[in-house]
């Protein structure tokens, strides 16, 4: 999984002139951050205006933020990233999703176990599959899907780390569907298990 610039200062221990163990901090500039918040192409998405809206607070005082209409977080991403307090919402539940998964302090599932997890999937007919044939992606990728849900809904201690999975696929399905083209047929591409992994 790649890394996400969540925070803007890391975490690095010294030892000061009595042996005692002091936590250091470096601090990075939120502006220089932005450029590594993940990429989205959700419709609507502030990510584009991060640079923007960085320049137009920056001089503001300020310890909090309620980011109430929150979609993918790209702006409370930034708002993190200038160490302030972040309160998100958002109606829709794939945003909620994507925000928890993205405003982690840190990766709550091994490189490994992701790994693992998706060579696990194994796929199988079901919802979408039935419902959602010849419609945005190759039957395979279907049977897929249905596969990836079973295997996660099954599995307790890969639940707790649902978001993360989730985002992952999310992020795999829109790659597949250039600019949110949910409203035209598939097209051909690469198939959608290779492009999460």
């Amino acid at each position: 999984m790649s890394k996400r610039a969540s925070r803007a200062n890391q975490i690095t221990s010294a030892h000061g002139k009595n042996g005692e163990l002091l936590m250091l901090r470096s601090i990075q500039p939120a502006s220089s951050l932005i450029s590594r918040f993940p990429s989205t192409r959700y419709y609507g998405s502030k990510r584009k205006l991060l640079p923007w809206i960085f320049e137009n607070i920056k001089t503001l005082e300020f310890d909090s933020v309620l980011d109430g209409f929150g979609g993918t977080a790209s702006v409370s991403l930034l708002f993190k990233a200038m160490n302030k307090d972040v309160t998100y919402a958002d109606a829709f539940e794939f945003n909620r999703v994507v925000a928890r998964a993205v405003l982690r302090n840190e990766i709550s599932i091994p490189e490994r176990e992701f790994v693992d997890f998706l060579d696990s999937v194994r796929a199988q007919d079901g919802l979408i599959s039935r419902e959602f044939e010849g419609i945005f992606y190759e039957s395979s990728e279907n049977s897929w899907l249905d596969g990836f849900l079973t295997q996660l809904f099954s599995s307790r201690q890969i639940l707790e780390c649902s978001d993360e999975l989730f985002y992952a696929l999310f992020q795999a399905c829109l790659k597949k569907r250039p600019f949110n083209s949910f409203h035209r047929t598939k097209r051909s591409g690469q198939t959608l298990n290779r492009e999460i992994s």
